[in-house]
């Protein structure tokens, strides 16, 4: 068994869990982190080591509330990680419904990547 990573949401951080045993990874909330680096990058290397040691597909559950720009150059790093891997992941991106900012930066994200990548309003009475 793996090491799962929890780290509790904060007034500018999301919530994220990491759970190399059932292959997901849930990033919900704000992003307005000033060092991203700190916080996302023990995330990043523990996404690599499993997507190298385990051959296994990723679900990537991403419920963003506000992401800046520096949060948005992490997620394109763990989407890269994720295309340089054997394994067929999967991103699930969620925004609310008239959030136009955070479909567009999906969106963005989506055209990018070459991942299995769903767009989805959030359903707020089964979140």
């Amino acid at each position: 068994m793996r090491e799962i990573i929890i780290i509790e949401q904060s007034s500018d951080s999301p919530f994220v869990e990491f759970n190399p045993n059932k292959g997901t990874l849930s990033i919900h909330g704000k992003s307005l982190l000033e060092n991203t680096y700190d916080f996302y990058g023990p995330v990043l290397e523990a996404v690599k080591g499993f997507v190298n040691d385990e051959f296994s597909p990723l679900t990537v559950d991403v419920r963003f509330d506000y992401l800046n720009s520096s949060t948005s150059r992490y997620f394109m790093e763990l989407l890269m990680i994720l295309e340089n891997s054997d394994a067929d992941h999967e991103i699930k991106w969620y925004y609310e419904e008239g959030d136009d900012v955070i479909e567009e930066k999906g969106e963005q994200f989506k055209s990018l990547a070459e991942l299995e990548f769903v767009i989805s309003v959030l359903d707020l009475k089964r979140a």
